[in-house]
């Protein structure tokens, strides 16, 4: 910021990033932790499940390329579906973001690993395509009501 050397441009950028709520560093800072607040609200129903899984982190170390956020060791019968993979997204699943997803990774998980499962933790829209994966929202979760609120009240404290 200190590099524009128009005191009103500067006034003006900083103005802008600091009430932009959806593409200034600080939104993006903010869905990163809401990102964070989803896998962790997975991770804590993994565990108090005993279910054994390898994380994208760990399985990066490994070397290997595209991976989900959470592969299960085991698959977990879900829905009558064998769930081999979960992917956490601290969005609302529309159209776009959906087909947008389903392309980038999604389809790919689904042949690598099998069949999944995809957390929109705001909800999605009820008629999207999911071929191979299961689609939940922060509903599937409800035990964890606390968790969930602080998530869903997360970007109260901007």
């Amino acid at each position: 910021m200190d590099l524009i050397e128009n005191r009103r441009l500067r006034k003006e950028v900083k103005k802008a990033l600091e009430t932009d709520h959806f593409f200034s560093p600080h939104a993006h800072e903010m869905q990163c932790k809401k990102g964070e607040m989803g896998e962790a609200l997975i991770q804590k129903w993994l565990d108090d499940r005993k279910i054994q899984y390898c994380t994208e982190v760990e399985i990066r170390a490994k070397g290997d390329g595209k991976t989900p956020d959470f592969v299960l060791e085991t698959p977990v019968c879900i829905d009558n579906l064998m769930v081999n993979w979960i992917e956490s997204k601290a969005l609302f699943g529309d159209d776009f973001e959906h087909e947008h997803y389903s392309k980038k990774q999604f389809r790919e998980y689904a042949e690598i690993f099998g069949e999944g499962m995809v957390v929109y933790w705001y909800g999605y829209l009820e008629d999207i395509p999911a071929e191979g994966y299961l689609v939940k929202n922060y509903s599937f979760f409800e035990e964890y009501k606390e968790e969930i609120n602080e998530l869903f009240n997360y970007l109260v404290y901007w």
